[in-house]
């Protein structure tokens, strides 16, 4: 039996995660949760834990002040939604980490990893620091969509937002919906994040194509896009946050 410390201020994406390890490691045990730096370094202090789960980004700042107090003397594993802090986990002797949303097979890399008792060594800390030095990934500066009987390259620039339903997936250019062959996971691993962001499970939108936000029930937050689009689109509580960074980057 394993015991495991969360240190997470979004309460659903704590109970997700926990959920997920208990699914996955039925025998294991959360031993403490935190929700902030303060909280955190007083339970690390306290508990003993075979592993530590930590947020990144937490309500009275980064994680990583965390490590300036106490030293854990087992493997953290950060969870964050933003890669450029992959680096500075590892520089703070992070074990690995995990971007937002989790997915159960990244998960269970790092459990797998944990149970073999991989541990990064200075070479492994320089490899990585290769890899994120390498010349940075280039996306699609344009799509080729059909227009009546024509064929137009469409520039990215002019692209408000991306849509899929059931069936097919589309493409806004101006006030119209072209069609693409592409899914939207595809495409959301094509195009610059910095630039668009998945609102949801049907809709990709570009930071310009942006037109309005609401604060809506329970956490969740309401998107206008221009130009319009037919449906209501909501942005979940446990992405709510993640959307606010991006838009303040």
């Amino acid at each position: 039996m394993k015991r495991f410390i969360i240190v997470e201020d979004e309460p659903l994406a704590a109970q997700a995660l926990r959920d997920l390890l208990l699914e996955m490691r039925p025998d294991w045990t959360l031993v403490a949760s935190a929700d902030s730096v303060q909280v955190a370094v007083e339970q690390l202090s306290q508990t003993a834990a075979d592993i530590i789960f930590m947020d990144i980004h937490l309500s009275d700042g980064l994680s990583f002040s965390i490590f300036e107090k106490i030293k854990p003397q087992v493997p953290v594993v950060f969870t964050t939604a933003f890669d450029q802090y992959a680096i500075r986990a590892f520089q703070v002797n992070g074990f690995d980490y995990l971007l937002k949303p989790i997915l159960p097979s990244e998960l269970q890399r790092v459990l797998d990893k944990f149970e073999q008792n991989v541990h990064v060594s200075p070479s492994d800390l320089s490899k990585l620091l290769d890899q994120f030095n390498r010349p940075p990934r280039e996306y699609k500066s344009r799509f080729l969509v059909k227009i009546a009987d024509k064929l137009v390259s469409v520039p990215i620039e002019s692209i408000a937002y991306f849509y899929s339903d059931e069936k097919h997936t589309w493409l806004a250019y101006g006030k119209e919906l072209y069609p693409l062959e592409h899914t939207l996971d595809a495409l959301e691993s094509m195009v610059d994040p910095a630039k668009f962001f998945r609102l949801n499970r049907k809709v990709l939108a570009s930071f310009s194509s942006i037109h309005k936000i609401y604060n809506h029930l329970n956490g969740k937050l309401k998107i206008e896009l221009s130009p319009s689009f037919d449906q209501e689109i909501f942005v979940s509580r446990e992405k709510a946050r993640e959307f606010k960074e991006w838009l303040d980057r």
